[in-house]
């Protein structure tokens, strides 16, 4: 189950997917994962010099070609173990770039309560993945899945997605990109 912009960007996805591969057919999932990197990296440039704005068009771009590349290479069986690992990296490489200069540049603005709203939106975020979108090869959080599974019922869990339906990752980005957004203009 998905949020409303995770369906909606899904389907722009989709739609891009056919033109690119109609158009420019020679364009590989590689490129696409490499593009969101650079896109990226321009994009915590712009923040390094205090262009915010080019900061969250480029990001979320970025977070764009990342769910593109996604939708792609499954829609083309452009599917392999190194697609889909040098995804994942550059997922990780987002992530943990943003952070460190995002709590570099914003330290004395970042207070216990930025911290908890962060921790819980992640954690949601993680529920919901795992309640969602788990399965057997994903083994890593196997142990956080029988917990789950063995303190709630199947009604809690029920419960408990129509919950976190609202803290997939495109939603989790959003909420995310408000809090920074906050944390940019607090003075």
């Amino acid at each position: 189950m998905n949020s409303f912009l995770t369906e909606y960007l899904n389907s722009k996805a989709k739609q891009l997917s056919n033109v690119i591969h109609k158009k420019m057919g020679f364009i590989r999932p590689l490129h696409i994962i490499t593009f969101s990197l650079i896109l990226n990296a321009c994009g915590l440039m712009n923040l390094l010099n205090n262009k915010y704005i080019i900061f969250v068009f480029l990001f979320l771009t970025s977070y764009f070609g990342l769910l593109f590349n996604k939708i792609y290479a499954e829609k083309y069986n452009y599917d392999s173990i190194k697609v889909n690992y040098f995804h994942n990296v550059a997922e990780w490489v987002i992530i943990i770039s943003v952070y460190m200069i995002i709590s570099n540049l914003f330290k004395y603005k970042i207070n216990n309560g930025t911290i908890v709203i962060f921790v819980i939106i992640l954690l949601l975020c993680n529920l919901n993945y795992m309640l969602n979108k788990y399965n057997e090869k994903n083994s890593c959080i196997e142990l956080w899945d029988k917990c789950i599974k063995t303190v709630m019922s199947k009604d809690i869990i029920d419960y408990i997605k129509n919950i976190t339906i609202y803290f997939d990752e495109s939603l989790t980005v959003l909420y995310l990109m408000i809090i920074i957004t906050y944390l940019y203009f607090k003075n």
